[in-house]
C-alpha cells in the first residue's frame, strides 16, 4: 500500500499547512486560498516557518532567542497611509432628507399603513424627545427594541438614532429566555415596545417606552399577560453553501532536510 498526495486544486481552508515527519527528516506542504494570497505571499510563509524551524533546531543557538530576531521576511511591507473618507449624514438624517422637499410623499409602507415623510419626520421626532427625556445614559448605550416588523420598529430605529442611541432589534417571537439573555449580555438599558410585547417577557425588568404617541411606564407596572398561540421554536442549521469555497489554491512545499522551498504546480 501506497500513500499518495491528491490536489484537485482547490483549497479547502485559507491556510492549510501539513507536515510530515521521519527520524531525520521534515517535510510538508502549504496550501492557501488563491483568493487571499498570491505565490510570493506563500513563499515567504514557508521561508519565516524554516527560520524558525532552523533557529530551534541550530546547533548552538541560544534557548532564548526572540522571534523578533529572525529573519522571518526579507520583503519589506508597504504600510500606506489611510484614505480620507468623506463625511456622510447619519442613518437618521439620510432617511429624512426627503421629508422637507417631498413631505406628502410615501416613506413607508406596511401592510394597509402608509406614513408619509412628513408624518415620519414628526413621529421620529416626538419619540426621540421621549427617549432623551426618560433615558440618562451616555451616547450609544444600547437600547433594545421589543417589536415585531412594521412601521413601528421603523420609526423606533430612526428615533433612538436621533437621541444619540443604538438600537438592538429584538424580535417578540424568540423565546422569553432568549430575549433576556441578549438584553443582558447588549447591557440593554431600555426597551421600545407595547405592552402586549412586553407582557410576553415577565422576566425583562428594564424601563420601557410605549412606541405609540403615549406616555412611557416604568418596567415595574407590568400589563396582565395576554393569551397568545403556542408559538414554536427551531434550531437554525448552518447553510451548506457557507462551507463552499472557490476553486483555485496556491501551493509551496518545502523540506527540512535540504531547507529549501519550491512552488508545486498549479
Amino acid at each position: 500500500m501506497q500513500l499518495r498526495d491528491l490536489y484537485n486544486g482547490c483549497a479547502k481552508f485559507d491556510v492549510l499547512l501539513n507536515v510530515t515527519t521521519t527520524p531525520t527528516t521534515m517535510s510538508g506542504t502549504l496550501d492557501v486560498a488563491a483568493d487571499l494570497f498570491d505565490q510570493e505571499t506563500a513563499d515567504a510563509l514557508i521561508d519565516g516557518f524554516v527560520a524558525v524551524l532552523d533557529a530551534l533546531t541550530a546547533p548552538g543557538s541560544p534557548g532564548e532567542r526572540s522571534i523578533s530576531t529572525l529573519p522571518l521576511s526579507t520583503v519589506p511591507l508597504a504600510v500606506e497611509p489611510p484614505i480620507a473618507q468623506p463625511a456622510t449624514a447619519a442613518l437618521d438624517e439620510y432617511v429624512l432628507a426627503a421629508a422637507p422637499g417631498a413631505a406628502d410623499r410615501t416613506a413607508i409602507v406596511a401592510g394597509p399603513e402608509r406614513i408619509t415623510y412628513a408624518a415620519l419626520d414628526a413621529r421620529v421626532g416626538r419619540l426621540a424627545a421621549r427617549i432623551a427625556e426618560r433615558l440618562d445614559a451616555p451616547p450609544q448605550t444600547p437600547v433594545g427594541l421589543l417589536l415585531p416588523r412594521s412601521a413601528d420598529v421603523i420609526i423606533a430605529m430612526l428615533a433612538t438614532l436621533r437621541a444619540g442611541y443604538a438600537f438592538v432589534p429584538l424580535d417578540p417571537a424568540y423565546p422569553a429566555e432568549r430575549l433576556e439573555f441578549i438584553c443582558a449580555d447588549a447591557g440593554i438599558r431600555a426597551l421600545i415596545t407595547t405592552a402586549e410585547n412586553l407582557a410576553d417577557v415577565p422576566g425583562l425588568d428594564l424601563p420601557w417606552l410605549d412606541v405609540a404617541d403615549a406616555p412611557a411606564g416604568p418596567a415595574r407596572h407590568r400589563p396582565t399577560r395576554i393569551p397568545r398561540p403556542e408559538r414554536r421554536t427551531c434550531c437554525t442549521r448552518p447553510d451548506p453553501r457557507d462551507a463552499r469555497r472557490a476553486c483555485g489554491s496556491r501551493t509551496g512545499t518545502w523540506s527540512r532536510s535540504s531547507r529549501r522551498c519550491a512552488p508545486s504546480p498549479a
